[in-house]
């Protein structure tokens, strides 16, 4: 049996039952960028598997360190040669080693933990806390870029549709979920580091309360919300719906709280209402890709 394969230049491939077509392996060079650190990520996320930095003039020490630290952000991706004008970075992460499921399952337990601790943080003026908090973020990133390129590989891979494994409206679904779980992630993150800024000024007791209660609940959101998707449980998506809608009107209130709170902590804690907020909003729009009960996703 021949499988024919539409290739991304619209030109067309036979390739025989059983055969494993794999992808070229990929080269990009990117040469006198003034975003350089940018143009690696961006190579990694659309699936080279070399990535080659050149310039006109030896890279500073400052640029070489940025440029290492950014690798070790990559999962996979390692500086196999390094000279004064040019950097090779290699990424040897299989697509198929590893289910986009499973990443997505580790960044949301990143993210739930990291809007517990700065809620924590915050209420308890915790700064070496906050600042654990905001160093998590790395992570995070590191998940999220992860999970775009293994979905970007199987949306081009051959293989795809005769694996039957995930469709690509599903994998669409992950890219989105992922995304929605990083942006909660900077949110917590930007908690973080305005409490670390804080010098930890204390919220006052008054508040301390209402602003546990509504952590649990943006925390219980995105973890009950990212396993509906997971497991396309339409129920437990109806369950995340109306929490979402019985946590919304409680905002005016939590926010005159806060407004009666001392003059020194007010502004922080408006920006952890609107982040919290925020993050809620995430998990419902996470919910909200569950498709409804009767509705299957094509392969």
């Amino acid at each position: 049996m021949i499988s024919l394969i539409v290739n991304e230049d619209g030109s067309l491939r036979l390739v025989p039952e059983g055969v494993q077509a794999k992808p070229a392996a990929a080269e990009i060079v990117v040469r006198d960028s003034s975003t350089v650190t940018r143009d690696i990520i961006g190579g990694y996320l659309l699936g080279f598997d070399t990535i080659v930095a050149e310039s006109s003039s030896p890279f500073t020490s400052e640029a070489l360190r940025s440029l290492r630290q950014t690798v070790r952000r990559l999962v996979g991706a390692e500086i196999v040669e390094e000279f004064p004008q040019k950097v090779v970075v290699k990424v040897l992460l299989d697509p198929r080693a590893v289910a986009p499921e499973i990443v997505l399952r580790r960044e949301a337990a990143l993210v739930h933990r990291m809007i517990i601790d700065s809620v924590n943080a915050l209420v308890e003026s915790n700064v070496p806390l906050a600042k654990a908090v905001s160093e998590r973020d790395e992570e995070v990133d590191r998940q999220y870029f992860t999970l775009v390129r293994m979905i970007r590989s199987a949306i081009r891979s051959p293989d795809i549709g005769r694996e039957g494994t995930l469709s690509r409206l599903r994998l669409l679904d992950l890219r989105l979920a992922a995304r929605l779980l990083e942006d909660s992630g900077d949110e917590a993150s930007s908690l973080g580091q305005d409490v670390a800024r804080s010098s930890g000024l204390a919220p006052g007791l008054s508040v301390v309360k209402t602003l546990r209660r509504l952590g649990e609940t943006v925390a219980e959101l995105t973890r009950e919300a990212t396993a509906a998707f997971l497991a396309e449980d339409h129920a437990l998506t109806v369950t995340v719906i109306s929490r979402y809608e019985e946590f919304t009107p409680q905002m005016p209130a939590a926010e005159r709280e806060a407004a009666q709170a001392d003059p020194q902590v007010r502004g922080l804690l408006s920006k952890a209402l609107t982040r919290l907020e925020h993050i809620a909003a995430n998990a419902y729009d996470i919910a909200e890709l569950v498709s409804p009960a009767a509705v299957k996703h094509p392969a």
